[in-house]
């Protein structure tokens, strides 16, 4: 037996073979990775749960048969994630606190993140009506499932999470070059993160998993901060949304208003005459306030406005 790395799990996967192979890694015991024909290579982990043997005459509990969990696929599930949940499993039964049956849904049965987000999509972002379900299908079937789809969501752990982070995060050019942009990005990575943290969450929620605990959370420290953008016109945009609204339309003064004082629609929309200091007005418009407030009295408009 020898102690496996990413290295010579990556050799075997090449190699050509007829039957299934068991190759075994002398770190954690019982813990081997099952390897056919193809590239595909399933985690595999013997153990036996303390108590379920019966008692010694010693009074010392036994352990009972040998059961076999599969804990995942290989590379989705990566070494030091394979390590680590057998380790949990393996100090589980030793304890005796978990019944086999348990161990296995855990492990390997349940709800795959493939189907998780087949509900998910059903029976949440659809049903919702949310028009963010476009960005959420893309993040599932551009970044997620091919990276988790086929991992239980009840073993799903923050390794795995760390992994599909660092992976999306690395732009790589699109198949189809027509479109010119490429897949990944920090942006990218956080909105698969996002996504599939609220999904892991809403499947906690309606009882759909065994785990309580959401694995996505509080990931985001392994991103960059998010920085808030600052949109700024060029002056050739300020004078062309100027003359474009010299056109005569109903609110050409308004977008006037706007590049000229930097507020927003819904701020100029509601502001009221009580906020502009006329004091500070420049001489040549020294007409203004009386010409306004002349011009709404006669038409019975509310002269504040």
């Amino acid at each position: 037996m020898t102690r496996l790395n990413d290295t010579a799990l990556e050799a075997e996967l090449k190699k050509a073979r007829e039957t299934q192979e068991e190759i075994v890694d002398s770190a954690v015991p019982g813990l081997a990775v099952r390897v056919g024909r193809g590239p595909a290579a399933t985690w595999s982990l013997v153990l036996r749960v303390r108590g379920e043997g019966g008692v010694s005459r010693r009074c010392f509990e036994r352990k009972g048969r040998r059961y076999r969990l599969s804990l995942g696929r290989y590379p989705a599930m990566s070494l030091a994630a394979a390590r680590a949940r057998a380790y949990e499993f393996l100090a589980r039964a030793s304890a005796g606190e978990s019944r086999v049956i348990a161990l296995e849904r855990a492990a390997a049965g349940g709800l795959t993140v493939e189907a998780l987000a087949k509900r998910f999509l059903t029976d949440y972002a659809r049903s919702k009506n949310l028009r963010s379900i476009r960005k959420y299908e893309q993040a599932i079937a551009t970044h997620i499932l091919p990276r988790l789809g086929e991992v239980s969501v009840d073993a799903l752990d923050r390794e795995q999470i760390r992994s599909l982070i660092r992976q999306v995060r690395v732009p790589r050019p699109r198949l189809d070059t027509k479109r010119g942009r490429a897949h990944g990005g920090i942006e990218a990575a956080r909105r698969a993160l996002g996504v599939l943290r609220l999904m892991v969450g809403w499947a906690i929620d309606e009882r759909l998993v065994n785990r309580e605990d959401n694995p996505a959370s509080r990931m985001e420290r392994h991103l960059p901060k998010k920085r808030k953008a600052d949109r700024v016109l060029s002056i050739d945009k300020v004078r062309a949304v100027w003359r474009a609204a010299d056109s005569g339309f109903a609110f050409d003064n308004h977008a006037r208003l706007m590049l000229l004082t930097g507020c927003r629609a819904g701020e100029l929309a509601r502001a009221r005459w009580p906020w502009v200091d006329f004091e500070s007005r420049a001489p040549e418009y020294s007409g203004v306030r009386t010409a306004r407030r002349t011009a709404g009295a006669g038409s019975g408009g509310d002269s504040r406005e």
